[in-house]
């Protein structure tokens, strides 16, 4: 499991978590970063993602009411109709989509990325022989789909505006976190 919390108006990384725990505990170290990151009338907005044990997840979250969970229109084709989803649903065709937002952010400088070892997973992110982004063998991805996932959904924010572009002069020397727990 992996998360990230980011300011809504600077798109600054604030705290990063990466660790195995059951969803039950995962959904509770959520509720709690939402809340200790909330703004004045509304906890902070969570984008788990919809697969594999973020459904269990999202379950927890919605069941214990956290009441600022991501959404985003799928087509039911069953129903022939567009229904809400709770989460980032990743799939053939939203990957790309968080993939192409993630690059997009770190291009133009707009996503603060304060994870050390989500920019070394970025490093080995590569495109494998059947064209499709991924992890190098041996490495993993999770913290890069986690930042991609945060781009899209920050993209998407109706409220959210865009950061302006970091320029040269901006830039700080990079400097390894002091805290593995906070990154700080």
């Amino acid at each position: 499991s992996t998360a990230g919390v980011f300011d809504i108006e600077s798109w600054d990384q604030v705290a990063a978590f990466r660790g195995r725990p059951e969803p039950s505990m995962f959904a509770t170290f959520l509720i709690r970063a939402g809340w200790m990151w909330r703004s004045e009338n509304a906890p902070a907005l969570l984008a788990p993602e919809a697969n594999d044990h973020g459904r269990a997840v999202l379950a927890i979250l919605r069941e214990r009411g956290y009441r600022n969970l991501w959404q985003m229109a799928r087509f039911d084709q069953r129903r022939n109709t567009e229904v809400a989803q709770f989460g980032w649903l990743t799939t053939s065709a939203s990957r790309p989509i968080a993939l192409a937002a993630l690059k997009e952010a770190v291009r133009d400088g707009s996503l603060g990325i304060a994870d050390a070892e989500a920019i070394d997973e970025m490093l080995t992110f590569e495109v494998n022989k059947n064209g499709r982004e991924e992890a190098r063998e041996g490495h993993f991805d999770d913290r890069v789909m986690m930042l991609a996932i945060a781009a899209a959904v920050l993209i998407r924010q109706a409220s959210g505006t865009r950061p302006r572009s970091v320029q040269p002069s901006d830039l700080l020397p990079y400097r390894r976190p002091r805290s593995s727990r906070t990154a700080y």
